[in-house]
């Protein structure tokens, strides 16, 4: 029997955005829904979404997205501690000073989800009910089952055990996509005995993000050996990495070389044994031509007798000879004609294999193209405006309203460049999602730079979406930079 194992992904947010809270609680409009409908790559099944669920304080189960939103929950919970937004306090002390902030904002929330081997996660799910997730097909029919339910609260329970409730500011159950799994959002404030008051202690509690990864691994595992969802093994030992696209492509030409090359040294042994069988069968006629000769003198008492039986003799050992050597390279070219055939198919395989990645990436970036504007407008817009009003308070002249105005508060590329810095956000953007890596991050020579944003393939959309834009806006802000010192004159 196949060994079922834990799934435990770690990130980290510096705040939680309208967008990513409305997908956590599926807070969606009617047109929100009907865009999500149409993207190609949407995993979200709405007809199971009367399956979703939430666990709030005293691991109390509600409908998903019947209670305070999960923003609510986090000025809430600052407020229940008497804790200021860390980001907001230094947005404050720049405003102060007349300055506007621009570098890395500080870490606030950990965002953990669990799951596990996918066809056990629907079994908790669903159990027998019959399952289609075929994209579009009603699973409306079907019924939650107290299996995942009970297993989110043991899950709850050991997050309230180590992280404390009051700090779970969400904890979202998802059974409308393809494995059910949580997403539980942990917002760490601890009292520091040293400052002697409650703070936002990040760095404390999950600094280090893989050695902690790897300690919450084996506290769930005592908690998951209930639901026979084992540890895997770290890949520190499996040695597993995930390859980018352009490497894979590169691995698949370099196969298709090397099979090449050797489709091509079998074609000249084959052509070598066909010549070297064609002179053993010439020089064995010849043999076997004067063979018929001498037997012809020798009944026509033509010559020495003697003589002419040593030479029959000769002839018919060189023909021996000559027969076995013929076998064996028969033999061999019968040999080397499967094993041509054999790379031939497998030259065909890696071809194939080669073009199929090829048409299935184009229809990719087709899809994303189609995609991209889409997104820049309704994922990223729609939360632009709120999640920088704080920013935006700092410049009294800029108004909500104006999206290149909102574009220039957040990216300080100039107003005037604006369309620059779309553009720009676009190209890293799919270069990001396709793991390209011929897009040139800075404005002089030297290749790419770390403001490349690559994209973790467990990232938001709409994240990495910002994160794109904020790159473009620096990359288009050195562009255009004027120079720092005036040259002199002559």
């Amino acid at each position: 029997m196949a060994k079922k194992y834990q799934v435990v992904h770690m990130g980290n947010l510096a705040s939680m955005s309208t967008g990513e809270a409305n997908e956590h609680q599926r807070r969606f409009t009617e047109k929100m829904w009907e865009n999500r409908q149409k993207r190609r790559k949407n995993a979200i099944d709405r007809s199971r979404s009367n399956c979703n669920f939430e666990l709030v304080r005293g691991c109390k189960m509600v409908p998903l997205g019947s209670e305070k939103t999960i923003k609510q929950r986090i000025e809430e919970r600052y407020k229940e501690a008497k804790v200021t937004d860390p980001n907001v306090a230094r947005m404050e002390r720049y405003k102060a000073q007349g300055k506007v902030y621009t570098g890395k904002p500080y870490r606030t929330i950990c965002e953990i989800v669990f799951s596990g081997n996918a066809d056990e996660m629907r079994r908790l799910a669903f159990g027998e009910q019959k399952l289609d997730r075929t994209k579009g097909v009603d699973n409306s029919h079907l019924v939650l089952q107290q299996g995942i339910i009970d297993w989110a609260k043991d899950v709850y329970n050991a997050m309230v055990k180590k992280y404390g409730e009051e700090n779970i500011v969400s904890f979202v159950v998802h059974c409308d996509e393809s494995s059910p799994h949580i997403h539980c959002c942990i917002l760490p404030i601890y009292y520091d005995e040293n400052k002697g008051r409650n703070r936002v202690m990040y760095r404390d509690t999950f600094g280090g993000e893989a050695t902690v990864l790897d300690e919450l691994h084996d506290y769930m595992a005592e908690v998951n050996a209930k639901w026979g969802l084992e540890h895997g093994e770290p890949v520190s030992v499996t040695g597993n990495r995930h390859i980018p696209r352009e490497e894979y492509y590169a691995m698949l030409g370099h196969e298709i070389q090397e099979r090449e090359e050797k489709k091509s040294k079998l074609e000249s042994a084959i052509k070598g044994l066909g010549t070297m069988i064609d002179h053993l069968t010439t020089e064995r006629d010849e043999c076997t031509a004067e063979i018929e000769e001498l037997e012809e003198q020798l009944a026509q008492c033509q010559g020495d007798k003697s003589e002419i039986e040593a030479k029959i003799e000769a002839l018919k050992a060189r023909v021996s000879d000559l027969d076995a050597r013929l076998a064996d390279k028969r033999t061999k070219l019968m040999e080397a004609d499967r094993k041509l055939k054999e790379a031939n198919t497998r030259v065909r395989e890696a071809v194939t294999n080669f073009e199929n990645m090829e048409k299935a990436n184009a229809i990719v970036q087709e899809e994303l193209g189609k995609d991209v504007d889409s997104l820049f407008k309704t994922t990223f817009f729609e939360d632009a405006v709120d999640g920088v009003k704080t920013m935006l308070s700092n410049n009294p002249d800029l108004k909500l309203g104006d999206k290149a105005e909102v574009l220039n508060a957040m990216f300080h590329a100039g107003a005037e460049h604006m369309v620059d810095v779309v553009d720009k956000a676009k190209e890293l953007f799919l270069a990001g999602i396709n793991g390209a890596a011929n897009v040139q991050a800075s404005g002089g020579g030297g290749g790419s730079t770390s403001d490349m944003p690559w994209r973790d393939r467990d990232e938001d959309i709409a994240k990495y979406l910002l994160r794109c834009l904020q790159a473009a806006g620096r990359q288009v802000r050195a562009k255009y930079a004027k120079p720092k010192y005036k040259p002199r004159r002559s």
